[in-house]
């Protein structure tokens, strides 16, 4: 099980503390946070440590931080979402290496979930840039739709789950505001070891949710973070 976690957010020197510990790395594209210059830094620490990267649009909002939805025509979105990912694909290109992926950001990551047409509409910016980038998503029941959906443009998705998000009965993810939808260290440890072991978690019902992931979410913005990383690497590769 591959570790990925979101870089180039915020330049207070974390980045160089987790890169040894992650497979993957979702590099920031300097619209929701960020700079070019911050992902330059980034993508030379993923570089000397062999991580795969992968680019990390948004929509374009730094004041909320990519978090909150917003209006915005299909032509303006394409147009960001088109040179987001450009930018550190060329970028990436200038340090010799590759973008292998793109993992959309906060509002816009759920946002394709529940929208099939925005979904196709990152298939189709996806597929104008390099169509071998491959789409990093939510692991849901739904697997198997989003998979026939992407296949229509030639693009392999990669499913991912959240080491320390609880998780509802119908397979999304909790609302960070509602109480226990964002786990301790225990139970992120408890859950990612559950996921390793049967490619299932425990819901917040109590059900047993088959997810069928192929890479985990973690956050590494803190040194607790950081500390919690160092252990879970343990977890998905003995």
């Amino acid at each position: 099980m591959k570790l990925n976690c979101d870089l180039a957010e915020i330049d207070n020197g974390v980045a160089e503390l987790v890169m040894p510990f992650i497979d993957m790395a979702n590099i920031c594209c300097a619209a929701h946070a960020g700079s070019t210059a911050l992902i330059k830094s980034t993508l030379k620490l993923a570089k000397k440590y062999q991580v795969e990267i992968g680019a990390h649009p948004s929509y374009p909002d730094r004041e909320n931080f990519g978090r909150k939805s917003i209006n915005i025509s299909k032509q303006e979105l394409t147009e960001t979402l088109y040179q987001q990912i450009s930018l550190v694909c060329l970028l990436a290109h200038e340090n010799g290496q590759e973008v292998s992926y793109v993992k959309p950001h906060g509002a816009l990551y759920n946002d394709m979930i529940n929208d099939e047409q925005l979904f196709i509409l990152i298939l189709k910016v996806i597929e104008q840039i390099n169509s071998s980038l491959k789409l990093m998503l939510l692991a849901t029941p739904n697997n198997q739709h989003f998979r026939q959906l992407a296949n229509a443009f030639g693009i392999e998705l990669i499913f991912e789950a959240f080491a320390d998000r609880r998780y509802t009965d119908d397979g999304f993810l909790m609302s960070r505001t509602v109480s226990g939808a964002v786990l301790n260290k225990e139970q992120t440890l408890a859950q990612v070891q559950q996921l390793i072991a049967t490619q299932t978690v425990e819901t917040s019902g109590k059900r047993l949710l088959p997810l069928n992931a192929q890479t985990v979410c973690v956050h590494g913005d803190n040194k607790d973070g950081v500390d919690l990383i160092k252990e879970l690497k343990e977890l998905c590769h003995q």
